[in-house]
This record gives C-alpha cells, sequence and structure tokens, in this order.
C-alpha cells in the first residue's frame, strides 16, 4: 500500500491548523517521490498553510480558496520538481474521513495540479482530531488509499487501523492498548542481516504479530552458524538464510506477509524492496551495508534501528571486553557519521564491485570470523525490539540509543548529537527526505 511519510515536526505544523476551529483550514504539503518494489510513498519536506486572507470562504464544513494562493503553491512545486498533497482539517469530526464534496473538489483540482506540475504523483490529506486518511493519485483520475506515516523519535500511524480481538495478545493488549498493538502490528519491517542478531530479532517480532516484513541476506546457513542463528537446524545447512528465517517466522505467525530476499543491501536491485518498509533494523555488521541503510534512514525517511555486538579478544586469547550498542536513525537524530560509528575504509572496499576489489592493490585478504555467542546477540536484539515498541506503541520506553557492557551487566542509555555540517544528517543536508530525487550510495546494476 502507497504511503504518505511526515516527519513529526510538520505533523505538528499541520495540526495547528485545529487553533482556528470550528473553522475550516487548509495548507499544503510539498513532497519527494520515493518508489519501492511495491508502492510509492510521497516523503513531505514542508508545510504551508494559507493565510486568513486567502480564503474566499470559510466554514465549519467548507471553505473556498483564492485561486491565486492556490496558483502560487503549484508555481512553487512546478518550479522545485515536487509532488503536491492538497491538506484540509474536518474540525467538526475527531476521524478524518474524505466527504463526496471533497471528492467532487479533488475531481476538478487534479486535473489542474498534474497539467501544470506533471511527471510526479500527487495527494490529498483530510486531517481529523484523532485519524487521518490521505490519497495518493498517480494520475489525475486514478487514486488509492494511502498509509500515513509519522516519523522522528516515534514511529506512528495517523490513518485509521482496524482490528479485531486475537485471544493470543490478550496479555500484549493489557500492556500496549489493543489499537496501538494493531496499529504496531501493521507496521512494515525489512531486517538486514538474517544471522545470530537478526534471526532473533526476527522471532521476536513475529511473536509481537507484525505481519509484513522484509528479510534481506545474501548468505546460506553454515555449520558454523548453528551456535546462534536460532531457528536453524542441521538439516538447514546449505539453505539461504532468509528462507531459513521465513520458514521459522510463519511456524509462529501463519498468514503473516514475507518477503524473503537472497542478496546483498550493497545492491539497488535488492535494496530497493527496503524502500516499501516504514523501518528497519539494521543486523549485519558489513560497515558497506550499514553505511547504505544510514543513508537510506535520511534519505527515504525510514528509521532504521543500528544493532550491534563486539566481543574483544586480547593477544593471550582472553575476553577484554562485551560490548553491544542499539542506536535509532532517523530524521532528528545523529546518523552514525555524526556517532563516528562506520570504518570509512572498510565502507569503501564494501561498495566496489568484485571487478573494483580485484584491481585494488590496497586491498588484502578477506574477512575473519568474529567471536559471537548466542545469549549476547539475544540482549542486543531484545533492546532492539524493545526500543521498537517504544516507537510504535504508547509504552513510555524513551530511549533512543542504548549501550550495553556485557562484563559488567549494565545497558545504559547513550546521547550523541548531530554534528555540524553533517551532509547526511544535519540541516544543510542535501539528501534527508530526498527520495529518488537524488542518488543513493548504493551499487546500481551494471
Amino acid at each position: 500500500m502507497n504511503a504518505l511519510v511526515v516527519p513529526q515536526a510538520i505533523v505538528d505544523e499541520m495540526f495547528a491548523l485545529f487553533d482556528a476551529a470550528p473553522l475550516e483550514s487548509a495548507g499544503v504539503l510539498f513532497c519527494y517521490q520515493a518508489r519501492g518494489k511495491q508502492s510509492v510513498k510521497l516523503l513531505a519536506q514542508e508545510f504551508v498553510a494559507y493565510a486568513d486572507c486567502d480564503y474566499i470562504e470559510r466554514q465549519s464544513d467548507r471553505i473556498a480558496i483564492d485561486p491565486i494562493a492556490v496558483n502560487d503553491r503549484i508555481q512553487s512545486a512546478r518550479r522545485a520538481g515536487l509532488s503536491i498533497v492538497q491538506v484540509h482539517t474536518h474540525p467538526f469530526s475527531d476521524d478524518g474521513a474524505f466527504s463526496d464534496a471533497d471528492t467532487r473538489g479533488e475531481q476538478e483540482m487534479l486535473p489542474v495540479i498534474f497539467r501544470r506540475v506533471p511527471g510526479t504523483l500527487h495527494g490529498t490529506l483530510v486531517l481529523g482530531r484523532k485519524t487521518s486518511a490521505a490519497r495518493i493519485y498517480t494520475s489525475a483520475r486514478a487514486w488509492a488509499p494511502a498509509r500515513i506515516v509519522t516519523v522522528g523519535k516515534n514511529l506512528r500511524r495517523l490513518d485509521f487501523i482496524s482490528g479485531r480481538d486475537e485471544d493470543r495478545y490478550a496479555r500484549s493488549y493489557r500492556a500496549l492498548g489493543k489499537d496501538a498493538q494493531v496499529a504496531m502490528q501493521e507496521t512494515h519491517v525489512g531486517i538486514v542481516g538474517l544471522g545470530g542478531l537478526g534471526s532473533q530479532v526476527a522471532e521476536q517480532l513475529a511473536y509481537l504479530g507484525v505481519q509484513n516484513v522484509v528479510m534481506l541476506d545474501h548468505d546460506t546457513l553454515e555449520e558454523s552458524n548453528l551456535n546462534r542463528v536460532v531457528g536453524a537446524l542441521p538439516e538447514d545447512i546449505g539453505e539461504s538464510k532468509v528462507d531459513v528465517a521465513a520458514a521459522r517466522y510463519r511456524s509462529i505467525l501463519p498468514g503473516a506477509h514475507i518477503d524473503p530476499i537472497v542478496g546483498s543491501a550493497l545492491d539497488e536491485e535488492y535494496a530497493r524492496s527496503l524502500v516499501d518498509c516504514d523501518l528497519i533494523f539494521c543486523c549485519t555488521d558489513n560497515h558497506g551495508s550499514r553505511a547504505v541503510l544510514n543513508w537510506i534512514a535520511y534519505q527515504y525517511l525510514i528509521p532504521v534501528i543500528d544493532t550491534g555486538v563486539e566481543i574483544a579478544v586480547d593477544k593471550l586469547g582472553a575476553v577484554s571486553a562485551i560490548a553491544g550498542r542499539v542506536q535509532l536513525l532517523g530524521t532528528g537524530m545523529p546518523c552514525l557519521h555524526c556517532c563516528e560509528s562506520l570504518n570509512m575504509k572498510q565502507v569503501r572496499e564494501d561498495l566496489l564491485s568484485k571487478e573494483e576489489r580485484e584491481r585494488d592493490q590496497y586491498i588484502v585478504g578477506g574477512d575473519i570470523p568474529q567471536p559471537a555467542v548466542v545469549t549476547l546477540n539475544g540482549v542486543v536484539a531484545s533492546v532492539g525490539t524493545t526500543m521498537f515498541l517504544g516507537m510504535t506503541t504508547s509504552l513510555p520506553i524513551q530511549a533512543r540509543m542504548q549501550m550495553f557492557n556485557g562484563i559488567t551487566g549494565q545497558i545504559r542509555p547513550a546521547e550523541s548529537s548531530v554534528k555540524e555540517g553533517c551532509p547526511v544528517c544535519s540541516n544543510v543536508s542535501t539528501v534527508v527526505g530526498r527520495g529518488d530525487s537524488v542518488a543513493a550510495i548504493w551499487r546500481k546494476k551494471t
């Protein structure tokens, strides 16, 4: 299903329209476009409310906007190559829904918008105080309902989500509330890396009831993986890790929609499927993949929960440190570059093609297997999925960056900040929310 993605700061600006209640109010969202494998998204960049002087008529159940003011917005979108989403409130209702009058108005206005701003998608949005509704138009006459996803420290849905009581989640309802539980279950989640960390994240999401999951990993299961890949059995050796994880997921949650992809997040042909997701778990220690996901988090407004476990061994072979980290990447928060969590030499090497690696005289040897223990992965996987719960439900879980010291047994929140001038996540970035309008750093198919 297509989606309208709106940063929380812009959501707050839109809901300020209700300050004029009981009068109806309106404005325009300017958006960039993003295409996944199965859906399209409009990524909100800016909201401009109409001024009081722009209204020709304004009542509690209808408005008319001065054509000059409307044309100014259309021309702004045309010059910048942006999509337009027309926004208005229903101050008389908690639940936003399109009225017959709204549909008739769209049938008059959308052909004008498509003629003047061609080559992109456009949309409409009705705001209710509690729930809202959106449509994305692929042409002047063709539209489909769209999910409305808000991003920031939390990940919430503004559109109405219906669900039925299920006995298996009765105890979860007590903690999360039924509506929050259903909204969390409808989140479209990606998992990159289905090894020791990713397999445990997947298992926990299955028990939580998450219905739509993209799994991405290029690797096959080896005997040395059996000590930490949950759900894997000796007879699975030689199978792709995503197929093993998908089978385990479906055994827990029959009917779940799983998209298992054997491929690398380094390559656009596979990573493009992640653009369909609302949130991504990064469970790979490959620095190139982490760099790509770091970029996706900001360019496509898709929050990424980055996870990792490191066991340090001294020269005598004794364990000297056990460290785990979970960090949310996304709009308004520092990226991996700001936190100095990427090895740029490894990023460069990982992003080279096979032919380029063979020609590069500075690349010597291959990856060295790192120590890994299933229980330590389990701690970090649980911290990550619990952070996911804090983002998608009403649970008062505030931490968005956490560190685990396996030797002392401490899990503590951590703080970091956006570095001034960061090209990925700062206020001078030219990629935040730009979707397909700028090049991503993934490898393109040749």
